[in-house]
């Protein structure tokens, strides 16, 4: 990864991390688990804050449409859920 696209990367991740914890959804702990892990593979170099946008735009795609909240919860859980396993498997295969 080029210097600049790490520098901006690890900018909109801290921006992400800042506007989550402003809101502190404890409903949503799967996500602040999620920017950790995604902030340290990309402070690793191993990916960009691009390669996360694009993971997580793929993950909601496959989403089912639902107007019922406790759903839509489960489903964004299951989705961090799903990167946090990638992602740390990315983490783990690239340390030196």
């Amino acid at each position: 990864m080029e210097k600049q696209e790490r520098e901006a990367s690890e900018t909109l991740i801290a921006m992400e991390r800042e506007s989550y914890n402003a809101k502190s959804d404890e409903d949503f702990m799967h996500y602040g688990d999620l920017l950790n892990i995604v902030e340290k593979c990309i402070k690793a170099g191993h990916i960009s804050y691009f390669d996360y946008v694009d993971d997580i735009t793929d993950c909601f795609d496959s989403f089912e449409d639902t107007e019922d909240t406790t759903e839509r919860k489960e489903q964004i859980n299951s989705l961090c859920d799903k990167l946090i396993k990638k992602y740390e498997e990315i983490y783990d295969r690239n340390k030196v």
